[in-house]
């Protein structure tokens, strides 16, 4: 049927058919969240070529990158969450990120002003990245005098995280046999080079950079895909009963 043109709704056909079209987007978004949650878990991005999501969603999917990182974001906390997709599908996390805006611009009084939407997300990004820095690479501008590693310790010192992460500049250190590097510069984690199983320690010397699909390639290769895939089926049980544990 031929939608009628906007400029001869009425006041309250105009209204209620937004609020509806509203209500369909917020729906068709957490379907198409939980999709992606569900070809991410199966890793269907690498039959079809794609190194990751992240690629598939934008070469595959035509998604913007910014879109496609959003929806990958919100996929992976609904995996652990599912509650999450019922909250998009009523509109209460816009909701809540709306919230948080004010609360922030609130709270910059009048550093910055409330039109000034662009420079209020780069303050709390800059806050977000020093803060995810120190997790997740231990950065510091004041870092404390390393302690003596423990003989067989898997931990892995914040010391040493400076040292490879600086090394290996950010990236990805897997290396295929045509000698093209890894580009990725997310997702990246600390990897034993000699497994820690096989007597490998968490030195400097013996921990890389790789990105959680080299890191889980060199796994796979090493133990098989089918105890790798056992070995995730477990971790994310595990997961699912601390979840409904609390």
């Amino acid at each position: 049927m031929k939608s009628v043109p906007v400029t001869r709704l009425s006041n309250d056909d105009l209204v209620c058919e937004l609020k509806q079209s509203v209500a369909h987007d917020r729906t068709h978004t957490a379907r198409q969240v939980a999709l992606i949650a569900e070809v991410e878990r199966r890793r269907l991005y690498a039959p079809a070529g794609y190194p990751s999501m992240f690629t598939f969603c934008v070469g595959e999917l035509h998604l913007p990158e910014d879109a496609a990182y959003k929806r990958i974001q919100v996929a992976r906390v609904a995996r652990r969450h599912p509650a999450v997709l019922t909250a998009l599908a009523e509109g209460r996390v816009d909701e809540a990120g709306h919230d948080l805006l004010r609360q922030v611009q609130d709270l910059l009084g009048h550093e910055v002003p409330h039109s000034d939407l662009a420079e209020v997300f780069v303050r709390a990004l800059k806050a977000y990245a020093t803060l995810l820095a120190k997790q997740k690479h231990a950065a510091t501008e004041h870092p404390r005098v390393p302690r003596r590693q423990k003989p067989g310790s898997r931990h892995i010192s914040a010391h040493v995280k400076r040292v490879v992460r600086k090394r290996d500049k950010g990236q990805c250190t897997y290396v295929n046999d045509a000698g093209h590097r890894c580009e990725a510069r997310s997702d990246l984690e600390y990897d034993h080079a000699i497994e820690f199983a096989r007597g490998g320690e968490a030195t400097a010397s013996n921990i890389r950079l790789r990105c959680r699909a080299h890191n889980q390639y060199a796994a796979e290769r090493t133990y098989g895909a089918a105890f790798m895939q056992h070995k995730r089926e477990q971790t994310a049980d595990a997961r699912g009963a601390s979840v409904t544990a609390t």
